[in-house]
């Protein structure tokens, strides 16, 4: 079984190896989100009970991909979090939330952005960023065959 099966997808595997080949300079800045189809039975909101939060349930391998890119001395200095309840205001009971983000500052002068929402009408939304200091990966920012792109410098 593969817990953090994103480090397995053929395209995050291919913007890992493109970002420790050196094609963007050092990852500095890693942005990722996690949007789930909403789910208008309520499900949610009995699960919220034991799930351990947004963060936990939807963000988890956006959490792992973080510590992946930016490296393994990459230890976490600051956590700054806010969430909402736009469509399932009972996940307050449980002190949860349907959309939320997180900011984690490391002790090494990288930082990692979360967006995880439970209420994506459209449909499932993954997508990253790895940003670095000559340039930048993405992983379905827009869905195609392979969802990696290169920005360097000139285009």
């Amino acid at each position: 079984m593969c817990g953090f099966s994103r480090r397995f997808d053929a395209s995050y595997r291919d913007a890992h190896s493109k970002a420790t080949s050196g094609l963007i300079g050092t990852p500095s800045i890693f942005r990722s989100q996690t949007c789930d189809m909403l789910d208008p039975s309520g499900f949610f909101v009995a699960y919220a009970q034991h799930s351990g939060g947004i963060f936990v349930d939807c963000s988890i391998h956006d959490i792992d991909l973080a510590l992946w890119f930016l490296g393994p001395n990459s230890r976490v200095k600051s956590v700054v979090a806010s969430g909402i309840t736009a469509v399932e205001p009972a996940l307050r009971q449980w002190g949860d939330c349907d959309n939320a983000v997180g900011i984690v500052e490391f002790f090494n002068g990288k930082i990692a952005y979360f967006f995880a929402s439970r209420m994506m009408a459209a449909g499932q939304e993954d997508s990253t960023e790895i940003i670095g200091t000559r340039g930048k990966l993405t992983v379905n920012l827009l869905p195609a065959r392979n969802l990696v792109r290169v920005y360097e410098k000139g285009g």
